[in-house]
């Protein structure tokens, strides 16, 4: 039995020889274009690593702006509001205006009689 399967594996390992041997000189030029290959992909990785840097300050950038609408959102909602205050704070104003005039000579002459009642150097 070993003996049949030497006689029919002598051809099939010929062949393998001469395989090897038709592949040992290409050997030389496949580790060449490989490590050619090696070489220029280096400034793609490094591209690759810059595109990857961009996409995350975009990402960034675009929540950014993002939240800066959401803010720029919320105070365009509260200027009806603050509006509504600056008038009823002009009105307050204009109601409480005519009674100042009035009130400062009040003080004044309050003011005058103090000082009138203070006893003199």
């Amino acid at each position: 039995m070993e003996k049949e399967l030497e006689a029919k594996s002598a051809p099939l390992r010929e062949r393998l020889k001469v395989a090897q041997e038709a592949l040992k000189p290409l050997e030389a030029p496949l580790a060449e274009v490989r490590a050619r290959l090696a070489a220029a992909l280096k400034p793609v990785d490094a591209k690759r690593a810059e595109v990857a840097a961009a996409s995350t300050k975009l990402a960034a950038a675009r929540q950014a702006a993002a939240a800066a609408e959401k803010a720029h959102a919320a105070l365009v909602r509260e200027i009806p509001e603050r509006a509504r205050n600056l008038e009823e704070l002009a009105r307050s104003l204009a109601e409480l205006q005519p009674q100042v005039e009035p009130l400062k000579a009040k003080v004044k002459a309050s003011e005058a009689r103090y000082l009138a009642m203070l006893p003199k150097k």
